[in-house]
């Protein structure tokens, strides 16, 4: 309710747009596609809705936010004025994997985010057991997670001025895509057919039971079937190679979309800022490279300023060898910084890897 109250996101664009006839025409079309593609993320919503004091109307015009903001406000939006992030870098070697991921977004997510477990049963049947960063008001998947298959995931923005109407939010299919046991399948779930996706995202995959490769999935608008780009980061086994990959929400792939793509000074900096660095091969160099400050403007670890209205919340890494997320809140850089929290991804084992009792 605060955040819904206190977010300048929520103030200024979102709930006004909500009450003109060209909002209320646009999420009835919303409501009415994901009515028919997810019922069980309606129920879910609602649930929440009747849980927290909120009109239902109002939480779902949060999780549809994203197309409001960048595409469907009317409004000229500065970029520097949004919250979009975030930075991911990923190693892939044999002996050393990792996904590292700083979790950006609007300074109010900080105080009122959380984490929460979840088991989700059906008829007597647990469909789901999964974790995950939630954004208040948003349904879980907007952010980093992971289930109980092993499958982790974490969520790159991609900002362009389309939206396919007809298609469901992005902030459902990122729900969506938590159910998936295998990367074959989360493809099909952020394909939808024949439903789509209304707006554009990157989801970031490591598989702890089949790790060989990692995977950046570029996710474009469309009605009917999502436009789908997979980046495959396969292992690389000569030291003389390089073996990492960066994602700074900025589109690399979806090539008919650049066209449509809102120029972000934070992410271009990002991007170029990173480029410069020596080839990412360690843990402390992805840690180094995620908490770099030095762009006083646009810096990769990110705090409220008049050039850049983002924060870095934290910064996730995610070792799949050691079936291990390490959590570190404030410069995970900073000498003597230490995670706050960590997870075993696949319960019944420890954080590197081996049978608990």
């Amino acid at each position: 309710m605060r955040f819904w109250q206190e977010s300048v996101e929520m103030k200024t664009l979102v709930k006004p747009f909500g009450e003109t006839e060209r909002g209320r025409q646009y999420v009835g079309k919303a409501l009415k596609v994901c009515k028919e593609n997810f019922p069980c993320f309606i129920r879910e919503l609602q649930g929440m809705a009747d849980g927290c004091g909120m009109e239902f109307s109002d939480l779902f015009l949060v999780n549809v936010s994203k197309e409001i903001i960048n595409a469907l406000s009317g409004q000229e939006v500065e970029p520097n004025s949004l919250s979009s992030g975030c930075s991911e870098v990923f190693i892939n070697t044999p002996k050393y994997k990792l996904m590292a991921h700083n979790e950006d977004a609007d300074p109010m997510i900080k105080p009122y985010g959380y984490f929460v477990k979840a088991c989700i049963v059906e008829n007597k049947k647990e469909v789901e057991n999964f974790t995950a960063f939630c954004y208040p008001g948003f349904l879980a998947g907007v952010a980093f997670n992971f289930n109980s298959h092993g499958m982790v995931f974490s969520m790159n923005g991609l900002y362009v001025n389309i939206v396919a109407e007809s298609a469901p939010p992005r902030a459902f299919l990122n729900r969506s895509v938590i159910r998936a046991r295998t990367v074959e399948e989360a493809k099909s779930l952020l394909r939808n057919s024949p439903f789509g996706s209304a707006y554009s995202f990157t989801v970031n995959i490591v598989d702890v039971k089949n790790h060989k490769s990692m995977w950046s999935i570029e996710v474009g608008p469309r009605e009917k079937e999502s436009e789908v780009h997979v980046q495959e980061i396969p292992e690389v086994c000569d030291p003389e190679k390089p073996c990492h990959y960066l994602h700074f929400n900025s589109i690399k792939h979806l090539k008919n979309l650049m066209s449509a793509g809102i120029p972000n000074p934070s992410s271009i900096t990002r991007t170029q800022v990173a480029e410069k660095f020596p080839p990412v091969t360690t843990r402390q160099d992805a840690l180094k490279l995620l908490g770099d400050e030095r762009d006083k403007l646009y810096p990769i670890f990110r705090s409220d300023r008049p050039t850049d209205h983002s924060e870095t919340v934290f910064t996730t890494m995610v070792e799949p060898l050691r079936n291990r997320v390490e959590v570190y809140q404030g410069n995970p850089s900073l000498p003597g910084a230490q995670p706050f929290m960590y997870f075993n991804i696949l319960e019944g084992e420890d954080g590197d890897g081996d049978k608990t009792s």
